[in-house]
């Protein structure tokens, strides 16, 4: 078992995670520690792929949904997600229950059918600042895993990513 495989499964343990088993050897880059975060959490959150087959217009609003209802008790919904440059950027403008609204913009679109590659970031400060879960997101080869976990265990799990990653604190 690797050094990665042991935080893991201790950090499963700590947080109440059935994951899946997993016999990695050890990652040495970013998307090698995505990899085997995906194998181990891709029955835990709901999978996505990171080509949607279809232009932003079509697909966009409705992935900014389905992070949303990953967390557990959420009030918040999309209320505008559209763009002013044929999608080459979107303007995303989320609401509460409450009236309370959260507005960002996503950068890079260029029309494609790739997910943002800032969405997942994006998600993840919103969620950090307004829901009592953080949205994480982790990648294998083209699906996603998405998932909403306690604020402490997404730091902790951030922190593993770094550390084996050979990230430092501000990567």
């Amino acid at each position: 078992m690797s050094d990665f495989d042991k935080d893991l499964y201790k950090f499963a343990l700590r947080y109440g995670y059935q994951i899946s088993d997993s016999d990695h050897s050890e990652p040495s880059n970013t998307s090698l520690v995505h990899a085997h975060l995906f194998d181990a959490f891709e029955l835990l959150g709901h999978v996505e792929y990171s080509e949607q087959g279809c232009g932003p217009a079509n697909y966009l609003w409705e992935l900014i949904d389905v992070y949303l209802q990953q967390i557990p008790g959420n009030s918040w919904k999309v209320y505008d997600c559209d763009s002013d440059d044929g999608w080459m950027t979107a303007k995303v403008e989320l609401v509460s229950s409450d009236g309370e609204t959260y507005q960002f913009v996503l950068e890079d679109i260029f029309d494609s059918d790739w997910v943002p590659a800032q969405l997942p970031a994006k998600m993840r400060a919103f969620s950090k600042e307004n829901c009592d879960k953080t949205l994480v997101t982790f990648f294998g080869d083209d699906p996603f895993v998405i998932l909403a976990m306690p604020h402490n265990a997404a730091e902790e799990i951030y922190s593993l990513i770094r550390k084996h990653a050979g990230l430092t604190q501000s990567d």
